[in-house]
């Protein structure tokens, strides 16, 4: 139960020069649910507990980012990465290198893997809260 005045995220916005583009990634290659419509400047897909919000509201010839040059990114939890990962790429979505570290309270480990979206945003696959 979270008391008064505790912030609980409800959303996470990422910036896009081609909202649509980024959208249909998220919905065609992760399976997020879209609430409404796909627009050109605005979507809304369900993650979980925690929507996101894709704004088009990057303008177009904006510097370009690399990876890791953002200050967010959104992380999905799945039981098991390296299948994930493996499927993630079968789609032609670029993921990096698999990472694996022992988790902090259990006799288990924690695989954790970044991707990048079609306009560079990263984003993380993670079996950490599911372990």
């Amino acid at each position: 139960m979270t008391t008064p005045g505790t912030l609980s995220i409800s959303r996470v916005m990422i910036f896009a020069r081609d909202a649509r583009k980024v959208a249909e990634f998220y919905r065609d290659k992760l399976g997020l649910a879209v609430r409404g419509e796909i627009g050109d400047g605005w979507a809304e897909l369900q993650a979980g507990g925690c929507d996101i919000a894709i704004h088009g509201g990057m303008k177009k010839g904006t510097k370009e980012r690399g990876p890791g040059s953002m200050n967010m990114k959104v992380v999905f939890g799945c039981r098991d990465v390296a299948k994930k990962r493996d499927e993630l790429i079968a789609m032609g979505v670029t993921m990096f290198k698999l990472s694996e570290f022992p988790h902090e309270t259990k006799d288990l480990m924690v695989q954790i893997c970044d991707g990048e979206d079609p306009e560079g945003n990263l984003f993380q696959i993670s079996n950490r809260n599911s372990l």
